[in-house]
Order: C-alpha cells, then sequence, then structure tokens
C-alpha cells in the first residue's frame, strides 16, 4: 500500500473480489484507503527488521485461519465501524460488529453449539440491544469472555449468515475540565470462539477503529 500506488489498488481490489486472503503491508498508515482500514494490515515504519517479524506473525495468522476454514467449513470475515456520543463530562464509543459467516465448502458444517467474544477490561457487549452474560476469560490476555447466540445452527453448503453485536465503552473523562475530543482511535485484537460439535475454533479479530463524532 505504501506511496498509494494505484495498481496495486487496483490488484488488491481484485484479490478481495476473488474472495483471496490478503495481507497488506506498508510504511506509512496514511496511505490505507478508508476503506481498507477496518481489515487487517501491516504498518513497518520503514523498518525491515520490523517487517520481518511482522510478517512471521502474519503469516502464523493466515495459517490458522485456512485450518479453522477446513476444520470447521465456516469462514470468518469482519466489518468494524465505530461512533462517538460526548457529553460535557465523558466519551463513550460504539463499535458495530458484522461478521459474516460462509461455508465455502462442500459440505454442511458441524452445528454451531456456542459463540464467545473476547476482549479486555471495561467494554459491554450488546446483542439485539441487550447486554450479553460474561464471565472471566479463559484465555491468556483477554479479562472477559461474552456469550453470543449464533445466528444460525447450521451452515449449508454455500451459505451465509451474518453475526451482529455491538462493544460499548467510556473512552476518555473529562472531570476536571480538561477538553475531550472529537475523535479517538483504538487498535487491538479479540478472539471470535465458534464452539461447535466437532470442538471451538478460535479466529483472530484485529481491530483499527475510529470512534468519531459525527455532527447533526
Amino acid at each position: 500500500m505504501s506511496g498509494r500506488n494505484s495498481n496495486v489498488f487496483y490488484e488488491v481490489g481484485y484479490a478481495h473480489a476473488k474472495d483471496k486472503l490478503c495481507i497488506l503491508l506498508t510504511a506509512n498508515a496514511d496511505d490505507i484507503p478508508f476503506d481498507l482500514k477496518h481489515r487487517r494490515h501491516v504498518v513497518y515504519e520503514g523498518s525491515i527488521k520490523r517487517l520481518a517479524e511482522s510478517i512471521k506473525d502474519e503469516l502464523i495468522w493466515a495459517k490458522k485461519e485456512i485450518q479453522n476454514v477446513k476444520g470447521s467449513s465456516i469462514k470468518v470475515t469482519q466489518n468494524v465501524s465505530g461512533s462517538l456520543e460526548k457529553t460535557q463530562y465523558s466519551a463513550r464509543g460504539t463499535a458495530e460488529f458484522k461478521i459474516d459467516l460462509t461455508n465455502e465448502s462442500v459440505s454442511a458444517s458441524p452445528e454451531l453449539e456456542t459463540v464467545y467474544f473476547y476482549c479486555t477490561k471495561g467494554w459491554r457487549i450488546y446483542q439485539n440491544g441487550i447486554e450479553c452474560p460474561s464471565t472471566t476469560s479463559d484465555l491468556h490476555g483477554y479479562d472477559k469472555r461474552h456469550f453470543l447466540s449464533p445466528p444460525v445452527r447450521v451452515l449449508h453448503r454455500g451459505a451465509w449468515a451474518q453475526l451482529q453485536f455491538e462493544a460499548r465503552k467510556r473512552l476518555a473523562s473529562a472531570f476536571s475540565g480538561e477538553p475531550l475530543e472529537d475523535s479517538y482511535r483504538v487498535r487491538g485484537q479479540s478472539i471470535l470462539r465458534l464452539v461447535t460439535e466437532k470442538g471451538p475454533f478460535d479466529y483472530t479479530l484485529y481491530i483499527d477503529i475510529d470512534f468519531t463524532e459525527i455532527p447533526f
């Protein structure tokens, strides 16, 4: 993505249209187009050493994603958008998750029993306007495990379903009169676990959200 080369943008668009797994690289985060910012990408800031280390992690991720799809017959694709609500003393962010579950295999997927969403402290998860129950995480690096209802029980050959939920958190406070920003950027990762009759399958969701106040 470095240099915003139009040919590269065209090639990436073609690859995404063919539903290929892509690893996006850039020396400068500003070179990622706005409609690709929700997709995972590596920002190496001109450091070949950082690029080499990051590519190792990306290849491990790519291998795991392929193994998940083969084992569960379900491909996971995320789309996340953020909004900001400000009062005089606080700024609260809401992230809207739309996660596509697609079965591209030649047979039906194993039955979906449960879906868990893992995240750090402070986040409250809502599905259909109702706060999801949660418990202490059983994975290192995450504080909470939230229960989500699966959109379907079985994905038949070629079927698609969408899992939707919201994550809400207070991003900043200004009780001493400090000014609040008009936007906040949150980056990190979470885990989406699909529990099936064949066992659990963990998908890493890389998060890069701009929470921006929308004026009226």
